[in-house]
């Protein structure tokens, strides 16, 4: 367990279809949990937002939580060699019991940014493990008549195409 381990951590999960984050800097533990459910097969945008000890999370615009951590310290301190997993852990045994986790993530990631950073998720892995490929946004029928383009936030353009009848 991770518990064994001296360190700060955030860990994001979907517990039951809600977006559950636990957070430790080194004062204890607190949890933030989603009001709402995250629907199914839709793109979902979430904002988590610190400031100090407080933590907000918001889903969609609409689902705000936010609580402020116990305890003195209020700097997210990381090793040296600190990693960031996303989407997955490669020992979830070693977990803390409080992520209530027993699987990597199933779904798509798209548009992750830390700070003012862009990450890209296709060229900045060094590992996967527990994490699916994302299906192509503009794979089957996205565009009925025209060329899909997908855009660099994940989603798609659909561009008419100049040989298509427009009487079809």
């Amino acid at each position: 367990m991770l518990q064994n381990v001296i360190g700060d951590y955030v860990i994001m999960s979907l517990n039951d279809g809600y977006l559950c984050l636990v957070y430790n800097l080194g004062s204890g533990i607190f949890s933030l949990k989603s009001k709402f459910r995250m629907q199914r097969n839709i793109w979902h945008t979430v904002h988590l937002n610190r400031s100090q000890k407080s933590v907000e999370m918001v889903v969609d615009s609409v689902d705000s939580t936010s609580v402020t951590s116990p305890g003195r310290f209020f700097e997210l301190t990381l090793g040296k060699d600190h990693v960031i997993y996303v989407g997955g852990h490669p020992d979830i045994d070693s977990m803390p019991r409080e992520v209530n986790v027993d699987e990597g993530f199933q779904g798509c990631i798209r548009n992750l940014k830390i700070g003012k950073e862009d990450i890209n998720l296709s060229r900045s892995h060094v590992d996967g493990r527990n994490v699916a490929k994302c299906s192509d946004v503009c794979a089957g029928e996205a565009c009925m008549r025209g060329r899909c383009l997908e855009n660099a936030d994940g989603w798609f353009s659909c561009l008419s195409d100049s040989t298509t009848n427009s009487n079809d």
